[in-house]
C-alpha cells in the first residue's frame, strides 16, 4: 500500500442546501487509502480550457485526513452552472474532481528555498477522480 494515496469519488446527490431547501449537488469525497496522514489544502474541479475551479468550502481547509478517514465537499449544481457560465463553459462538460494536498515537510533548507522561489510552497500533489460529464443545460443558474 502506498504511503500517500487518496481515492477521490464524485456523485450527484439530492441534499439540503445552505438555505435549508432541498437541492441537487455534486458531492466530492476523498478517502485516505494510504498509511500516512494527508493534509488537504482544497477541493474543486478541472474543467475545459485547462481551468481549475476551487470550491469555497463547506469543510474547513487545510484539513488533516488520517488513514482510513474521508472528507466530503459539495457544490450546488445551480452554483456550478452559474460559475462555469462566467468562463463561457456550457453544454455537456467533461470534468474531473480534485483534492489538493500540502507537501510533505521539507527535508532541508535548500529545498525550502527552491520551493519559495518557484511559487509552489504550500501546495503539494493533486488527487483526481475519474472523468465525468456534467450537463450545464440541465440546471438553472443560481442568482
Amino acid at each position: 500500500m502506498a504511503l500517500s494515496a487518496l481515492g477521490v469519488r464524485v456523485e450527484l446527490v439530492h441534499r439540503q442546501g445552505d438555505d435549508g431547501a432541498e437541492v441537487d449537488a455534486i458531492q466530492l469525497m476523498a478517502t485516505n487509502e494510504g498509511q500516512d496522514e494527508i493534509l488537504l489544502r482544497g477541493a474543486g474541479f478541472r474543467v475545459p480550457l485547462g481551468l481549475r475551479y476551487f470550491l469555497q468550502g463547506h469543510i474547513p481547509f487545510p484539513r488533516e485526513l488520517l488513514p482510513g478517514n474521508s472528507a466530503v465537499e459539495w457544490v450546488e449544481c445551480s452554483v456550478l452552472v452559474r460559475d462555469l457560465a462566467l468562463y463561457g463553459v456550457g453544454g455537456k462538460v467533461r470534468m474531473v474532481a480534485l483534492f489538493v494536498a500540502a507537501p510533505r515537510p521539507f527535508e532541508d533548507v535548500y529545498e525550502r528555498q527552491l520551493s519559495a522561489r518557484s511559487g509552489t510552497q504550500g501546495w503539494g500533489p493533486a488527487f483526481y477522480s475519474d472523468p465525468f460529464v456534467f450537463d450545464v443545460s440541465r440546471w438553472p443558474a443560481a442568482r
